[in-house]
C-alpha cells in the first residue's frame, strides 16, 4: 500500500482530516492504519472533501506580475488538505472480507493509504448467487466491481437520493433489471411515465406490465374516495355532507339491488344518485334532510361542483365495479402504475388505497390464509417526496414507513 498522507488535528469515530503532497480524488476510498495497545488497525474510508493550498498564494494577490515565479519557487509547499468520511474497520478472516462499525478515534497522524485493489475487490464483491453487479467504484484507477445482495435490499427500506441527472434513473432500472432476472415481483409508481415505455426482459420476452389506476371509488376508503375528488381532511363541513350522503346512497341501492349492485349500476348512475342526495338537501321543504343544523349551502354546492369537476376530469380513471388494482398485479413482473395523468392529490388517494390493500392481503398471506398476494412484493415509490415528504401529511406515508412489505423508495 503506497503512502498519501497523514491524518491531521482532531479525529473522530467516523470523521477525520488529512494532508498530503499528492493528487487525491474526490470520492476516492483510501485506508487509515496505526498501531495501538499492540494492535495494527486498517480503516476503510472515503475521501468527501478535498482542497488545494499554497501558504505562498493568498486567496488575494496583490499583483500578478511574478505569480509564476512564485508558484514555480513554491511548488513543494502546495499541499493537499481534505476530509475522510471513515466507513468502518476491515475485518479480513479467512472466508471473507467486512467492516465493523468504528467506535474508537483513530489516532491523529495514523498514515492515509491507498487501499488495497483485492481487498476492495472482496468488500464489494458478489458474495453468494444472490449478489448482483450494479455497477463499478468510479474514482479508483482499477476495474473494481460492485455487488449488492438483493436480498438485504428487499428486506429493508433502501432510498436513492442524488441530483437530477446523477443517475438515479438508472441505479433503479440496474437493481430492478437483476430482481427480475430472479423472477421477483416489483411494483413501481410511476410519476413522469419513466417505466411505462421500458423494456425489462427475461428470457427473450418484455415483464413489464403497466397498469392504468383505473379505481372503484366505492372500494376506496372514505377519505381516499373524498380525496379524490377535491375534498380536503381540514374541510370537515364538506366530507361530512359528502361522508352522509354517500352512505345514505349505498344503503338505499343495496337495498334497491342488493349485495351485487354492481351488476346493474354503473357509474354515471351512481354518480347522479350521489348528487340528488346532495341537492334534495338544498330543499327548504325535505323534512328528510339527515344533517342536524342548518345547511350551510356554500359548504354543500362545492361538494356538489368537486363531483362534477371530478366526473370531467378523472372520468377515466373511475368506474364503478373495475376490480382490486392489486388484481392487476402479475408476479415475476415489474407493475407500473402510471400516475404520469393524475394530480398529487390523487396519486396519494390511489397510492395509498394500493398499500393498504397490499398489506393486508400479505398479512394474510403470512397468516396462511387465502390472500391475492401469496409472494414477496417489492415496491419502488419514485419521487417519493411528493408521497411521503416531511413537509406534507399524506395518506400514503402511513404505509410507505416500515410495514410488512418492503419498500425501496425512491428520492430526487
Amino acid at each position: 500500500m503506497n503512502r498519501i498522507g497523514y491524518c491531521t488535528g482532531t479525529t473522530s469515530p467516523n470523521r477525520v482530516t488529512f494532508q498530503s503532497q499528492y493528487p487525491v480524488r474526490l470520492g476516492q476510498f483510501v485506508n487509515l492504519k496505526y498501531t495501538e495497545n499492540g494492535k495494527d488497525n486498517i480503516l476503510l474510508g472515503m475521501v468527501i472533501n478535498v482542497q488545494r493550498k499554497n501558504t505562498y498564494i493568498p486567496q488575494e494577490l496583490p499583483n500578478l506580475t511574478h505569480i509564476d515565479r512564485i508558484f514555480q519557487e513554491s511548488i513543494k509547499d502546495t499541499k493537499v488538505v481534505g476530509e475522510i468520511q471513515i466507513l468502518g474497520e476491515i475485518i479480513e478472516t479467512d472466508n471473507e472480507v467486512f467492516l465493523q462499525m468504528q467506535r474508537v478515534p483513530p489516532l491523529p497522524a495514523a498514515e492515509v493509504l491507498k487501499p488495497n485493489p483485492e481487498t476492495l475487490k472482496k468488500l464489494f464483491g458478489a458474495k453468494s448467487k444472490n449478489h448482483v453487479r450494479i455497477g463499478r467504484l468510479l474514482a479508483e484507477e482499477e476495474e473494481i466491481p460492485v455487488y449488492v445482495d438483493v436480498n438485504q435490499i428487499v428486506l429493508r427500506h433502501l432510498a436513492i437520493l442524488a441530483i437530477t441527472g446523477a443517475g438515479k434513473s438508472n441505479t433503479v432500472s440496474v437493481i430492478l433489471e437483476n430482481i427480475v432476472n430472479l423472477k421477483g415481483t416489483v411494483v413501481v409508481f410511476d410519476f413522469h411515465g419513466e417505466y411505462v415505455k421500458a423494456e425489462f426482459k427475461r428470457d427473450g420476452k418484455n415483464v413489464v406490465n403497466v397498469i392504468k389506476p383505473v379505481v372503484d371509488p366505492t372500494t376506496l376508503d372514505i377519505r381516499d374516495f373524498a380525496k379524490l375528488i377535491g375534498i380536503q381532511h381540514n374541510a370537515t363541513v364538506q366530507f361530512r355532507y359528502f361522508k352522509v350522503a354517500l352512505d345514505n346512497v349505498l344503503k338505499g341501492i343495496k337495498e334497491e339491488k342488493g349485495l351485487e349492485w354492481k351488476r346493474w349500476v354503473g357509474t354515471d348512475e351512481f354518480f347522479f344518485r350521489l348528487k340528488n342526495e346532495l341537492e334534495s338537501w338544498l330543499d327548504d321543504e325535505n323534512d328528510n334532510v339527515p344533517i342536524k343544523g342548518k345547511i350551510r349551502e356554500d359548504s354543500l354546492y362545492e361538494v356538489i361542483n368537486k363531483i362534477d369537476d371530478t366526473l370531467d376530469e378523472l372520468s377515466h380513471i373511475i368506474k364503478v365495479g373495475a376490480k382490486d388494482l392489486i388484481e392487476n398485479i402479475e408476479p415475476g413482473k415489474i407493475n407500473v402504475f402510471d400516475l404520469s395523468e393524475v394530480d398529487e392529490e390523487v396519486a396519494d388517494a390511489i397510492v395509498s388505497n394500493i398499500l393498504k390493500h397490499a398489506l393486508d392481503e400479505r398479512k394474510k398471506s403470512v397468516r396462511g390464509k387465502d390472500s391475492k398476494l401469496d409472494y414477496p412484493l417489492l415496491v419502488v415509490v419514485e419521487e417519493a417526496h411528493i408521497l411521503a415528504g416531511d413537509k406534507r401529511d399524506t395518506d400514503s406515508k402511513y404505509y410507505i414507513k416500515p410495514r410488512i412489505f418492503k419498500i425501496v423508495v425512491y428520492l430526487v
